[in-house]
């Protein structure tokens, strides 16, 4: 579980980790170099570092320490992050699509170029800042290519769930957009799912439940039960978390309930509209988008 950019996971309850770890999953939380917390040396060399450097390889040397330790399963890890840690998500399914049986991104950004170019004017200098610490995508267009998941789904092997507010004021809508229709177009297997009233994050207990629920019983199989008279509970079980993923979540108000924009092995809805920046409106099926004449996404 990869937490944000230059921050730290720190000793002590985490919801997440807790829920997953409640339900038989093994979670490790890494502050990979880069992570703040241990000094400007340590935090410094996670600069130029994003995706295919140190801060990745910090991930990946995680897992492999897990197996080894005998914690973990090496044909059953899933990587599960937000903000950043989604772009971890992401980078790990496409840089070492070997690694991983499934992948969970929250809010996470797909292009670097796109997401600094959707920062606004007044908050320049943290561009720049970010333009140090992660490498000059301006000038060098094969270095975030390199770099960006974006460009690299093809290598995709593993199942991936997105999750993102359509009021992301710092990962638009349009990162998760992007790489979703990508993939659906060259038919690689992608669930997205668009809450249309959170941010980056989610603010409301009944986004977060079903955040969390969604990946718990839509993988399910993925990694238990391995013989055939418990698979045939296993599938029960799956049942039972899928109706309660799509019913029990607790919503303060009908705007609560997440658009599902994409199927696992599914498409994109028909009439949906691809957009280079700003959000789908006025999806097709019973799982609509943003409805139609609801506020443009974008800053």
């Amino acid at each position: 579980m990869p937490h944000r950019r230059w921050a730290r996971d720190f000793w002590g309850f985490n919801s997440a980790a807790q829920w997953f770890a409640n339900r038989g999953y093994a979670c490790l939380q890494v502050n990979y170099r880069g992570s703040s917390g241990y000094g400007k040396s340590f935090l410094h060399k996670g600069d130029k570092e994003w995706g295919v450097g140190a801060m990745q390889h910090d991930l990946s040397d995680a897992v492999q320490w897990a197996v080894d330790q005998k914690i973990a399963d090496p044909d059953n890890v899933c990587i599960y992050g937000g903000s950043y840690g989604g772009y971890a998500c992401l980078a790990g399914l496409t840089f070492t699509p070997d690694l991983y049986k499934c992948g969970v991104d929250i809010v996470g950004p797909s292009n670097i170029k796109t997401l600094l170019d959707s920062i606004p004017p007044y908050w320049g200098p943290l561009r720049n800042d970010m333009l140090k610490k992660i490498g000059d995508v301006d000038e060098d267009k094969a270095f975030n290519e390199k770099i960006s998941p974006l460009y690299h789904v093809d290598a995709i092997k593993a199942p991936l769930l997105i999750g993102q507010g359509a009021n992301d004021p710092r990962v638009k809508q349009a990162e998760a957009d992007q790489i979703a229709f990508s993939m659906a177009d060259k038919g690689i297997p992608v669930e997205y799912v668009l809450y249309p009233d959170e941010g980056h994050g989610w603010a409301r207990p009944s986004a977060e439940i079903n955040q969390c629920v969604r990946p718990a019983w839509r993988y399910y199989l993925l990694f238990w039960p391995p013989r055939r008279s418990a698979r045939v509970l296993g599938v029960f079980a799956r049942g039972v978390l899928g109706l309660l993923a799509r019913t029990f979540d607790f919503r303060t108000g009908a705007a609560a309930e997440p658009h599902r924009l994409q199927r696992a092995h599914g498409a994109v809805p028909e009439g949906a509209p691809r957009r280079p920046r700003g959000g789908l409106r006025a999806a097709g099926g019973e799982h609509g988008s943003v409805p139609a004449g609801g506020p443009e996404v974008g800053w």
